[in-house]
């Protein structure tokens, strides 16, 4: 089932959270949790997002973070999925089209104009290796499906990196 998220799954989405960031590599492979917790409220009670959850046999086993603003650059309401994780023994494409179709279900009642998703992943040093890359592969394969590829991204390190 999938519904907006609840208070009741904060535990549930710290352990997928730690579970996308192992996925993920060690780029982001480090997160605070209590930093998490209050991004997950603020997400919450903020106007422009909305917390989506896929529930399972009464588990949370994937979630998705949306946001919607007026893009000043175009003067069109942009829907931009920031988070996107389903825990791999889960994953499949049905599981993964039906949080998908959520999330464009809730761009299109507030009224967005188009819908945007990205994919990021990096180690230490700022640079992709090959658990980035294979992580990278399984998004870029589920996104690919289901939009159009309209760009890349780039990251450049400012500081050195320090586990917090």
């Amino acid at each position: 089932m999938i519904r907006d998220f609840q208070d009741r799954d904060i535990n549930d989405i710290i352990l997928l959270a730690e579970q996308h960031c192992e996925e993920n590599g060690t780029g982001f492979g480090d997160f605070n949790e209590q930093e998490l917790i209050k991004f997950i409220k603020q997400i919450k009670i903020h106007p422009d997002y909305k917390g989506i959850v896929y529930e399972s046999e009464g588990q949370v086993i994937g979630y998705a973070c949306c946001q919607q603003y007026y893009n000043p650059w175009n003067r069109h309401k942009e829907g931009h999925i920031q988070y996107f994780y389903i825990t791999p023994s889960q994953r499949n494409g049905f599981k993964s089209k039906a949080l998908f179709d959520a999330c464009e279900q809730y761009f299109e009642s507030q009224d967005c104009d188009y819908m945007v998703a990205q994919t990021m992943a990096f180690n230490q040093e700022y640079e992709v290796d090959d658990v980035n890359e294979e992580f990278l592969d399984k998004a870029d394969q589920l996104f690919s499906r289901l939009m159009t590829n309209a760009g890349n991204q780039y990251v450049k390190g400012l500081k050195q990196w320090t586990r917090h």
